[in-house]
């Protein structure tokens, strides 16, 4: 186990509380605090958060998460976070879901889909993602088809009208479109590089 803590020489670390992957007990973890390039919420907690501010019924006093009227799928606390959430990436992502109706797409395929859209207009964005390692070259071929496979879904779900690629057995390197490729070495890039925030810890 572990917790965020604040130390008045390191900053924010992460202390660990046992040995961990060789890493021994009690050691301190600097880290790093800067914005993600953009976060999502799990499948299964969808339900139970506000898509934008991420609070809970029992963080509102119990009031009631507004489910949006378009997509039917995400939900919001107020209409300012509503807003704030379509300023910044629900706009396309309200579509995108109305278009796949019930067949609601992973986190991985719909965080990735909202990094996307950012890096096309963000230069800085663009740069940070592209700083970051996706091991493709250490990945086994199991692996490497997987991010194959939700790169599929995020293209389909990002770029409803776009072509898709082929995965079969009998798919030839060229007939994989250039964006298939760079969408699943985006996906190997979130495998080695995201971090799940399982409880806010002070």
């Amino acid at each position: 186990s572990s917790a965020l803590c604040r130390t008045s020489r390191s900053g924010t670390v992460l202390k660990l509380h046992r040995t961990y992957c060789n890493v021994p007990q009690h050691f301190l973890l600097i880290m790093c605090q800067c914005a993600p390039i953009h976060i999502c919420i799990a499948l299964a907690l969808q339900p139970l958060r506000c898509e934008n501010c991420w609070r809970t019924r029992e963080e509102l006093d119990g009031a009631s998460l507004k489910v949006c009227q378009q997509s039917k799928w995400a939900r919001f606390c107020s209409r300012e976070c509503q807003v704030r959430a379509w300023k910044a990436y629900y706009k396309r992502e309200c579509e995108a879901l109305k278009g796949v109706g019930k067949r609601r797409p992973p986190a991985t395929v719909r965080l990735a889909a909202r990094i996307l859209e950012k890096i096309e207009g963000d230069g800085e964005a663009s740069r940070s993602v592209a700083e970051l390692l996706s091991h493709w070259e250490n990945s086994t071929d199991i692996t490497k088809e997987s991010y194959a496979h939700l790169a599929l879904a995020t293209q389909s779900f990002f770029r409803p009208g776009a072509k898709p690629g082929q995965l079969n057995d009998d798919a030839q390197p060229e007939e994989i479109s250039t964006e298939i490729r760079n969408i699943a070495h985006l996906i190997g890039r979130l495998s080695c590089n995201c971090h799940t925030v399982c409880a806010r810890t002070a």
